[in-house]
């Protein structure tokens, strides 16, 4: 069984309003990524290993009732687990949902996440050295 574990989330809304302003966007049909470098707190000693990949994912009530912005974000959060390549290590990514999202499946997202995966890593190298 899977744990998406504190360090593989953004929780707070000041890491979300921070890769918003100051992230790189790619849309998709029913997705708008954003991806961003992580701010560590603390500095980081050169023993450390490096900060993991974390993902944040939004989804308006526009999209439906709570079972559906779930169902989203659980499908997203699985994507995210079953592909640990997808980005470098050291970067955020914020999925912000769009409308007919609820209707994709698992499969789904990562088609469509694999279309912009160039874009991707490319956006968050450029997020990484601009540190």
């Amino acid at each position: 069984m899977f744990r998406f574990i504190k360090s593989s989330r953004l929780r707070k809304r000041s890491d979300f309003l921070r890769i918003q302003s100051s992230a790189r966007c790619i849309h998709t049909p029913h997705f708008i990524l954003l991806v961003g470098a992580h701010q560590a707190a603390k500095p980081a000693h050169s023993l450390s290993p490096p900060p993991n990949r974390r993902l944040g994912v939004v989804t308006t009530r526009k999209l439906g009732n709570a079972v559906q912005r779930n169902r989203i974000k659980r499908i997203c959060r699985e994507c995210f687990r079953q592909w640990p390549s997808f980005l470098p290590a050291g970067t955020d990514l914020v999925v912000i949902a769009r409308k007919g999202a609820d209707q994709l499946s698992t499969n789904g997202v990562k088609i469509e996440w694999q279309a912009v995966r160039n874009r991707l890593e490319q956006q968050a190298r450029w997020a990484l050295s601009s540190r």
